[in-house]
């Protein structure tokens, strides 16, 4: 005898809660045959299918749930939820506010639109969703998780403290919010506390051996892994030779895309085993990520940071980038990584860089790389700026070229690092939402003594930056206006 078609619903549902997605869309598929205009069945399945991503098909069944139950909330929830994740952000947005028309205590509706209008940058409407869900579940502790974020963002750092306080006293091991809270001060120049929270980044990579913890550990061997973005690596890199100053045996692992950089250092430097990520590691006793370095040797003042420069050097020049201009050299990069959380803020289009160019006793290079090479220099500026990218296989041939240049301008990017780390001559221009790395309020770097740093007054705004690094740079060029 066939179970009755609630029984058979809620063993879809039992599926789909244990992962088992796709028995949980065979019942459906039988239950939709059988009861076609059933809103909850069409929904629950929608719901099943985007779970096991048939995003069009899921949008599909859930739109048919509406149609049959017009003023069915989660059937609008869920529809937004799989626009959003296809793209279709505006009718995302509509579909949201019609669930909370019809459902004002969906919390993770205005969660979801906070997050969107952030991204839009439509900041005062994320705020009052933010308010909107902490009114309707003041112990949820994401959504203060989210409105911290935002206020960070916004340079409201003592709001931002209080949100993320807020949601920790909610949920204590809210490991995102501890990091948060020590992002704002490390931001503010307090290491003590920034490490403290910093520590509380997803950093693990579950060895069974121990977490090196500062102490003296003899003759054993350590390994120390690289984690986050390439810019983060060359930044930490500095402390591989204190510790080997200190009589580590160490083993480096790197990202693939700095070993033709990295490697030769540290041959010279005489570590054990220096290995790109994703190759087998050699044997070792204990371990620790590279950025938890300076908070386990006790570098809990901006005093304290070792900033000796060069501690990277270009070990071979290459024979394809030869810079052989009498003017003054200057190697531009103007965006990031678009896959990096900030990009939107960090990075500019080369229009926007374009008033240097009236510079004409300055010879520019483009050192820009990946999507945004070539084809991102507008076709009326090709000729005042010649083009790099083509010829940078690696980081190998970056540090060949930046050797070569008189100074570097650069968006907060791996690039601006490597010159720093190099010691040459680097403008970094930064959001008004910075890096923690770069601290408030000053135009140097404790990090890279080498380093100018050209900050926006207000997000999204890089003209005056711009006009400012055209007047220095006419300066050290020795250009009148």
């Amino acid at each position: 005898m066939q179970n009755r078609p609630e029984q058979r619903l809620q063993q879809a549902l039992d599926y789909q809660q244990s992962g088992q997605v796709e028995a949980a869309v065979k019942i459906y598929q039988s239950l939709i045959n059988e009861y076609p205009k059933n809103a909850s069945i069409q929904n629950h399945f929608g719901v099943a299918l985007f779970q096991s991503e048939q995003n069009e098909l899921a949008i599909h069944h859930i739109e048919k749930a509406i149609t049959i139950a017009p003023n069915y909330s989660e059937a609008h929830f869920n529809l937004a939820v799989a626009l959003e994740s296809t793209d279709q952000v505006q009718s995302a947005i509509l579909s949201y506010l019609t669930a909370l028309k019809l459902n004002p205590k969906l919390v993770q509706a205005c969660n979801n639109l906070g997050i969107i209008y952030y991204q839009q940058g439509e900041f005062k409407k994320s705020i009052e969703m933010y308010r909107q869900a902490t009114k309707v579940a003041p112990d949820y502790a994401f959504t203060y998780n989210n409105f911290g974020n935002l206020m960070r963002v916004l340079g409201d750092f003592d709001m931002a403290i209080d949100l993320y306080q807020k949601a920790i006293n909610i949920q204590p091991d809210y490991a995102d919010c501890h990091y948060s809270l020590g992002i704002i001060h490390l931001l503010l120049g307090d290491l003590r506390q920034g490490w403290i929270g910093h520590e509380w980044r997803n950093h693990h990579r579950g060895f069974c051996q121990p977490l090196w913890k500062g102490e003296n550990i003899g003759d054993k061997r350590l390994l120390v892994y690289s984690e986050q973005g390439l810019g983060d690596t060359i930044q930490f890199f500095r402390f591989i030779p204190i510790l080997l100053k200190k009589g580590f045996r160490l083993i480096f692992e790197c990202q693939r895309q700095l070993f033709s950089v990295l490697e030769p250092l540290c041959r010279e430097l005489k570590l054990l085993h220096i290995i790109q990520r994703g190759e087998p590691i050699p044997e070792f006793d204990l371990c620790i990520p590279l950025m938890s370095l300076p908070y386990y040797m006790g570098v809990d003042n901006l005093d304290l940071i070792p900033s000796k420069v060069p501690y990277i050097f270009p070990t071979q020049l290459s024979t394809k980038i030869i810079l052989d201009s009498n003017l003054y050299k200057v190697g531009l990069v103007w965006a990031g990584n678009p896959r990096h959380e900030n990009n939107q803020h960090r990075s500019l289009d080369f229009e926007q860089l374009a008033p240097l160019l009236s510079i004409k006793t300055v010879e520019f290079y483009s050192l820009q790389v990946g999507n945004k090479t070539e084809n991102g220099i507008p076709q009326p500026y090709r000729k005042e700026i010649t083009d790099l990218g083509s010829n940078l296989r690696d980081f190998r041939d970056t540090t060949s070229a930046i050797s070569q240049l008189d100074l570097v301008i650069s968006v907060d990017t791996s690039v601006a690092h490597l010159a720093g780390a190099m010691g040459k001559k680097v403008w970094t221009l930064l959001p008004a939402n910075p890096d923690f790395r770069w601290l408030l309020g000053r135009n140097d770097s404790p990090w890279y003594p080498t380093m100018r740093l050209f900050r926006q007054s207000k997000l999204g705004e890089w003209s005056k930056v711009v006009s400012d690094v055209v007047l220095e740079l006419r300066k050290i060029a020795k250009i009148s206006i």
